[in-house]
């Protein structure tokens, strides 16, 4: 599981914002960045922000949103 605390890795995917947007970390130009999806990771994106590696998630302002309740491991991935 991707906590809030864990630096930035191409291909991590989490929620934000109560679950509402998903963030799929892809690398472009040698360059990580958070792309933004409204929605699941299937979902258009709408929005690319630059990420440092060296930086945890939430010294990069994102709160990472876990449900309360977890049936499966499947849950976890949108």
């Amino acid at each position: 599981m991707i906590l809030d605390t864990n630096k930035p890795q191409v291909n991590d995917i989490f929620w934000i914002n109560n679950g509402d947007n998903t963030v799929h970390v892809i690398e472009k130009d040698n360059d990580l960045f958070a792309a933004i999806h409204f929605g699941d990771s299937r979902s258009p994106i709408t929005e690319r922000l630059f990420l440092s590696a060296e930086k945890s998630y939430a010294e990069q302002g994102f709160k990472i949103w876990i449900p309360d309740t977890i049936f499966t491991e499947d849950e976890l991935l949108p």
